[in-house]
């Protein structure tokens, strides 16, 4: 059964810092390197910033959780927590269920090849073996109406159409766990909605969503709880009606 827990979780960004410029940084590194040469106290300093702190969040099958908050408040470092794109720096993860992410769609995508192999790549680099990723074909062409361009290289495409392309994909097969940065807000009016209807298909048949919006409609569109963060951590979690007074009172105070 599709479930998430995470128990403690932190998340630690490092970030150099030095008063030198780039040019000595990188003189300094060179014979640090090849000469062992002794270090220099103060060229390069590692602070860290804290963007998760004590997460700790149970969600099991049939969940849709919005997560809230403001830029910077760490909606879409959790989400790549869940992704596992990032390691947790303390604490536990324990989650059961494909995941299938729809943030970076255009990830992976090679330029070079053509629309067809850029379908079957793009479906392997999300887990599908090859036999179900050529049954996916047919789809991907119907959705995105691209034609006899998926012959020729993705370079040719527009950005709408490798967007479309990568949308496509990504939203061709359900997963059991959904994670979602944003719904999908660019491309002309006919595409808009045929993704949306997609969208919700796959949401409908996923196990478990979780999304970040900074819509309060799309909120109250996909889920049935909130969670809501500021400062990487978990300040609210319950209704989604009961989440967003909760968040707008904490703006607004």
């Amino acid at each position: 059964m599709s479930s998430i827990e995470l128990k403690n979780v932190c998340l630690d960004y490092i970030i150099k810092t030095g008063s030198d410029s780039i040019k000595k940084t990188a003189i300094h590194l060179f014979n640090n390197f090849f000469r062992k040469t002794e270090n220099k106290s103060g060229l390069i300093k590692n602070s860290s910033y804290r963007a998760l702190n004590n997460i700790n969040i149970s969600i099991n099958k049939g969940d849709r959780i919005g997560l809230i908050g403001r830029n910077g408040a760490g909606k879409s470092t959790l989400l790549r927590v869940l992704a596992k794109i990032y390691k947790p720096s303390i604490g536990s993860i324990d989650i059961h269920g494909k995941i299938s992410s729809l943030f970076d769609v255009n990830l992976g995508m090679n330029t070079e090849a053509t629309g067809y192999e850029n379908i079957i790549n793009l479906s392997i680099m999300r887990g599908i073996t090859i036999k179900n990723a050529e049954a996916l074909l047919n789809d991907v062409e119907q959705f995105t109406e691209l034609g006899d361009f998926l012959n020729n290289p993705v370079r040719t495409y527009s950005t709408g159409m490798q967007m479309k392309l990568a949308f496509a994909v990504a939203t061709a097969s359900p997963p059991e766990i959904m994670l979602i940065d944003e719904i999908i807000g660019a491309g002309d009016i006919h595409f808009m909605e045929k993704a949306t209807k997609r969208l919700e298909n796959i949401i409908e048949q996923s196990h478990i969503l979780v999304l970040t919006s900074h819509s309060n409609d799309i909120i109250k569109r996909f889920c049935d709880k909130a969670v809501v963060l500021d400062h990487g951590e978990i300040q609210f979690l319950g209704s989604v009606s009961e989440g967003i007074s909760f968040y707008q009172s904490m703006v607004a105070s």
